[in-house]
């Protein structure tokens, strides 16, 4: 009975957040904002069931993850709790047919905002317009991870409490070591907001690869240089990817001065984010060598950020050997404040990093453009 609970809790999300994606897919003018509301919705669902659980649970229920949540599996199921998102997905299917009538086919109920017919002086180099275009990212996923970040501080003092009976949360603290349970937790808070800040890093640095496919590169290339134009994608995922993992160390700091009052570790979270930049950029090396030399090949750039968030989340629990951690970037980075900072392989990091990009620039050179 509890597999059959947890089963169906997890198809009923998945039809839960499909049913979500109908709607705002026809709201939404474009493909990208479609996507992007529907990940606000998922967020704003794991950030009420997360706090929700810290406290009394109520804001649990204004969540999908936090109803097939309390079907509790494997603890006297409670299978009522299925009609909610089984009902909730039923509805959310009739108001997306609803809104698919009264949109204009290839656009969404809300027109896209026209552009000037001149562009401004602003946009008149290549990293001016790969800035344009991205900036609604590095907004999006800097409120995103400010959120969870908060969430992640906040509960700092309640921690102990919550991995007292929780074997698997007690040996991913434990991974992390120091001298005491709170460093540890903020080591392990800090390394999964990087890990999931690298997502950002890899929509980003393959921007480059989309323009191309998409047909808008060639035309671009015809007037810039073509190190001009993957560097400035791969600039701005760089440069974006510390913005992002900044701003969420910082909200972890906000949560924790909330909660305690301590301002000491604001300086310590600060800098132990920073220390994952260079993991982060050779996520963004890897996806521009993959664009210069093997664009169809670039969508392996995720397969580094599956993979790194698969050890880094469940490697202590799966019990994986030393050889696998050594694939993932981020093993390598000291986790501040449970550990002692070490340097070298930061600079091991950033040169690996360096020397992928520079690949990346003398394959773009060399091939045709755009390869569809």
């Amino acid at each position: 009975a509890g597999s059959w609970a947890f089963g169906v809790g997890f198809a009923a999300v998945g039809w839960m957040f499909a049913a979500i994606a109908l709607v705002t897919a026809q709201v939404s003018p474009t493909s990208r904002l479609a996507s992007g509301l529907a990940g606000i919705a998922l967020a704003v669902a794991f950030v009420l069931r997360a706090v929700g659980d810290m406290t009394n649970g109520v804001l649990s229920w204004l969540s999908p993850i936090g109803w097939v949540q309390a079907a509790r599996p494997w603890a006297d199921e409670r299978w009522w709790v299925f009609a909610i998102p089984f009902v909730a997905t039923v509805l959310m299917g009739v108001l997306a047919r609803a809104l698919l009538a009264r949109r204009d086919l290839g656009g969404g109920l809300f027109p896209q905002r026209r552009g000037p017919a001149v562009a401004a002086p602003t946009l008149a180099t290549p990293l001016a317009l790969a800035i344009r275009q991205q900036r609604g990212s590095i907004i999006g996923w800097s409120v995103a991870l400010a959120v969870f970040g908060f969430v992640y501080g906040v509960i700092v003092d309640a921690i102990e409490d919550f991995i007292t009976d929780n074997e698997a949360m007690a040996e991913f603290m434990a991974a992390a070591g120091g001298a005491s349970l709170t460093d540890s937790y903020l080591a392990q808070s800090v390394r999964v907001l990087a890990l999931i800040a690298s997502g950002f890093t890899a929509q980003a640095v393959l921007r480059a690869r989309g323009e191309e496919s998409a047909g808008r590169a060639e035309p671009l290339l015809a007037a810039v240089t073509r190190w001009s134009w993957l560097g400035s994608h791969a600039g701005v995922a760089a440069v974006g990817s510390v913005i992002v993992a900044v701003t969420a160390a910082i909200w972890v700091a906000v949560g924790v001065v909330v909660a305690t009052g301590d301002f000491d570790q604001v300086p310590t979270l600060i800098g132990a984010s920073l220390a994952y930049v260079p993991a982060l950029l050779v996520i963004v090396g890897l996806g521009a060598a993959l664009t210069g030399w093997f664009p169809r090949a670039s969508v392996l750039t995720w397969a580094l950020v599956a993979s790194s968030m698969i050890i880094g989340m469940f490697g202590p629990v799966l019990g994986l050997p030393d050889w696998v951690y050594e694939l993932s970037p981020f093993e390598h980075v000291a986790m501040v404040p449970a550990e002692s900072w070490t340097v070298a392989p930061l600079i091991v990091l950033s040169v690996i990093a360096a020397s992928l990009a520079a690949a990346g620039f003398a394959g773009i050179v060399r091939r045709d453009v755009p390869v569809p």
